[in-house]
């Protein structure tokens, strides 16, 4: 049906991060703003504009909490239906890959996407095996980096390369 909205099993989102001391100091200027869904990327010299469309566009003072609801809660809610779920971080050093992931987990305000989808999680299951002693949880987490084609496995305290 033409013009029906689809749900798709995956989500794609760009986040800004602020600008860091370094850039703050070369007196950079952000080149793109954000709208809803929308990005649009500003060439610094020419002015032209290149707009593209995502899931979620998440600007420098989106909420940690945010994210995870937009992002998180969903894979969780579907892993407790019997899916697997993935969360795939891309981008380049510097970008906030780890901060969306990660943020701060003493802070509750800043914790990222995978500390507040493990208290979801462990509170889930607690409340149901609260609620029927013969339901079991089987956990398997895997917390992989792809940097120059080596896949590390950040979990493993070794430091061996996965094949």
């Amino acid at each position: 049906m033409p013009g029906a909205a689809v749900e798709s099993n995956v989500r794609v989102a760009v986040r800004c991060r602020p600008l860091n001391s370094r850039e703050k100091g070369l007196n950079s200027k952000v080149c793109l703003s954000m709208n809803s869904t929308q990005t649009t990327i500003i060439n610094p010299k020419g002015g032209e504009k290149k707009t593209f469309t995502f899931d979620h566009s998440y600007w420098m003072d989106t909420l940690q909490s945010q994210v995870y609801n937009d992002l998180g809660r969903p894979i969780l809610d579907k892993a407790f239906q019997g899916y697997n779920g993935t969360i795939f971080a891309y981008g380049q050093t510097g970008s906030g890959k780890s901060w969306s992931m990660m943020g701060d987990p003493d802070s509750a305000d800043l914790k990222g996407i995978i500390p507040q989808m493990n208290e979801d999680m462990f509170k889930r299951i607690h409340e149901e095996m609260s609620s029927d002693e013969s339901v079991q949880y089987l956990v398997s987490v895997s917390y992989l980096e792809i940097y120059q084609e080596a896949v590390h496995d950040l979990l493993n305290p070794s430091g061996e390369d996965l094949r």
